[in-house]
């Protein structure tokens, strides 16, 4: 079994609508190239009522 690197980028308010042309037309090389050789998809984000904070 090999040791494999796991980088995980979040990135809040990120939508992929917006950021896929951008390495797609050459803006963002990096992006594209850990996109190229990884993964990429959407979290599932809480509803932002759950963490009010007025408990």
């Amino acid at each position: 079994m090999t040791n494999r690197k796991v980088l995980l980028i979040g990135w809040d308010a990120a939508d992929w609508e917006h950021i896929t042309p951008m390495p797609e037309e050459g803006l963002m090389p990096t992006l594209d190239s850990f996109i190229d050789r990884g993964v990429m998809g959407n979290l599932a984000t809480p509803d932002a009522l759950e963490f009010r904070g007025d408990r």
